[in-house]
């Protein structure tokens, strides 16, 4: 329903006010929350098309509820004038079950207004990842087919755009929905549409999300423990997005100047060439008389970085190639888009989502790529890339990285007795397996990490940098030394196979998408339940007294405290490595190592001791 008349607008909100539940979506100028505009609020109170209003604010076609101000006339320049409805919408949320289809989008346009979450959020497409991350689409009309709920509408309007700005009459050409009349007949259907599709999404995904989908001789197996965790997280990621963190931006400009120079200095030494094309590469090493590369099993060349670094040829196009990434995907990005005000908005994608993101459930991030940024491997270009994240005023960083957080739920499964004897002595999973079977540490720590990827025995010999017979060996003795493991791999590929699923601490639910890939359970156990341990602990994080988190990377966490509160960080740190407390049932000790500093570099690499409960 239309409401650019006062009187229907009072009634929306009336019938808002009276509301438990709301689904809320927002008609935008674009994608960039931080430089584009809300032009209209669908707000939706049932399931019926009466259910859901259309209040266009912005439209620069006109059709808007008038407030007085000016409205914008192209999709940046918004003076971030509040539409006087806005100030009552916002009042009328407060406290309400929100419901949205990709909420991140939704809530970021939201905060620029003064939004900020008060009550549960529920999001339709974490939902429909939750009830089955094997949808070929997690698009708001996908999953409405899918569920056999009303589709979203879209063909109409994809034509009325087309004849008013001349776009093709596509889906792209919703990028040009803020220019249409906000009273326009075809943008009122699509927009209530979109809030009618998004509500009775939800009443079929609750439904999918609470019932068992296995029952076995002792327990139910349902959704709804990982569903409470994802859907309580959702206002965690929000808050840090848009907190962002403190850019040291002379920082920033320094090592942006360093990594430029020695870019140059290295492109001068090869000339111009593409160092990602193999053709080009060869015939560079040709020019320099150098033809020993190895070959792929078809005979092609094959220039990997471990042969490229053999050479002072190969060095410099190392070089070249990882500068060239450090530039484009970090330091000027960082300078420009990914940078506002003096901080990095992070954007974190906490399932797999239409772009981004992933079937596991394990976090990750874009706008920066934050786990592709150097790091503790890196050494010293890792210190002073995570120097440039500096704390607020008067605050301090601490970072806290669980120790190899996957071997340990491994553990928890399996019950090895040599993991669960060096646990006890205090020892971290990879010295336990060198002290118990009497192998290298450096092996013990190979073994270990390769079999959380799903590595077979042959690969995971040929890392251990020693011939491979010989690693053959220490291979064999690992599994011999550790016989609960290999009963533990064998019947969770079974049951993988059998059930074509496996359930993860919280009851995640993670199907087997190809039958080859059973072999694989160890690997999805392990991935799905790290997710769900980190997103508790950030749930709980969240509600620690004077702690705020930033970022989260892989499996740490960093978070920023006033200078010198021990207290407040040592009850995140115990918050973090309780698994009790989590709610997840654990049976092996969790630690976390940590480290304080006045920058990200200085809390990553500053390691001042660990927690262990």
């Amino acid at each position: 329903m239309l409401a650019n008349k006062l009187p229907i607008a009072q009634l929306a909100l009336r019938k808002v006010l009276d509301a438990d539940t709301v689904a809320v979506d927002v008609e935008t100028s674009g994608l960039d929350a931080f430089h584009q505009h809300i032009v209209g609020w669908v707000l939706t109170i049932g399931p019926a098309p009466d259910d859901s209003f259309y209040i266009p604010v912005r439209h620069a076609g006109g059709g808007n509820l008038p407030s007085g101000s000016q409205v914008p006339s192209m999709a940046t320049n918004w003076d971030g004038s509040i539409h006087p409805i806005e100030i009552e919408i916002i009042k009328a949320l407060y406290g309400k079950e929100l419901v949205f289809h990709n909420a991140a989008f939704d809530m970021r346009f939201m905060h620029r207004l003064g939004w900020s979450p008060s009550g549960p959020i529920r999001d339709t497409m974490i939902g429909a990842y939750l009830t089955d991350e094997l949808r070929p689409s997690l698009s708001l009309e996908a999953v409405c087919r899918e569920e056999k709920v009303q589709e979203k509408r879209g063909t109409d309007l994809y034509k009325a755009i087309s004849a008013r700005v001349g776009c093709a009459p596509d889906r792209n050409s919703m990028g040009f929905l803020w220019q249409m009349p906000g009273d326009d007949d075809q943008v009122v259907d699509y927009s209530c549409g979109d809030g009618t599709s998004t509500w009775q999404l939800w009443e079929s995904l609750k439904v999918s999300i609470s019932k068992p989908y296995y029952v076995s001789a002792n327990r139910e197996y349902s959704l709804e423990a990982v569903a409470r965790v994802e859907f309580d997280l959702i206002p965690v990621l929000h808050k840090m997005s848009m907190r962002g963190v403190k850019i040291d931006e002379e920082r920033l400009g320094s090592l942006t100047k360093e990594i430029l120079e020695e870019f140059d200095q290295s492109l001068a030494m090869i000339g111009e060439m593409n160092v990602r094309s193999p053709l080009q590469v060869k015939d560079y090493f040709i020019k320099h008389g150098i033809t020993n590369w190895p070959k792929t099993e078809k005979g092609a060349a094959s220039f990997p970085e471990s042969w490229l670094k053999t050479t002072k040829e190969g060095q410099a196009i190392v070089r070249v190639r990882k500068n060239r990434t450090l530039l484009d995907s970090f330091l000027i990005p960082m300078s420009g888009r990914f940078m506002h005000n003096g901080r990095v908005h992070t954007e974190f994608h906490q399932t797999r989502d239409e772009e981004f993101g992933t079937r596991t459930g394990r976090l990750s991030t874009t706008s920066p790529n934050m786990g592709a940024m150097p790091g503790k491997r890196q050494g010293e270009l890792g210190r002073r890339f995570r120097e440039i994240f500096i704390p607020d005023d008067g605050m301090e960083f601490t970072e806290a990285d669980y120790n190899v957080c996957e071997i340990r739920i491994c553990a928890h499964y399996c019950q090895a007795k040599a993991w669960l004897d060096g646990f006890k002595a205090g020892k971290d999973p990879h010295t336990a397996i060198s002290d118990a079977l009497g192998i290298p540490r450096r092996h013990a720590k190979t073994i270990n990490l390769a079999l959380m990827t799903g590595a077979g025995k042959t690969k995971i010999a040929s890392e251990l940098g020693i011939p491979l017979q010989e690693g053959l060996a220490v291979v064999e003795q690992y599994f011999d030394g550790l016989p609960e493991l290999k009963e533990f791999q064998r019947q969770a590929t079974r049951a993988f196979e059998s059930r074509g699923f496996i359930s993860t601490l919280l009851g995640r639910r993670l199907q087997l998408a190809k039958p080859d890939k059973a072999y694989t359970a160890v690997n999805r156990l392990t991935q799905g339940g790290n997710a769900d341990i980190i997103k508790s602990a950030m749930v709980a994080l969240d509600k620690v007294p004077n702690i705020e988190t930033m970022l989260t990377v892989y499996d740490s966490t960093l978070f920023q405290h006033a200078k010198g509160d021990t207290k407040a960080r040592n009850d995140a740190l115990d918050t973090i490595v309780n698994m009790k407390e989590l709610g997840i049932d654990f049976s092996v000790p969790m630690r976390a190592e940590y480290g304080s500093g006045a920058s990200w570099g200085e809390a990553t690499f500053n390691e001042e001791g660990w927690l262990e409960k």
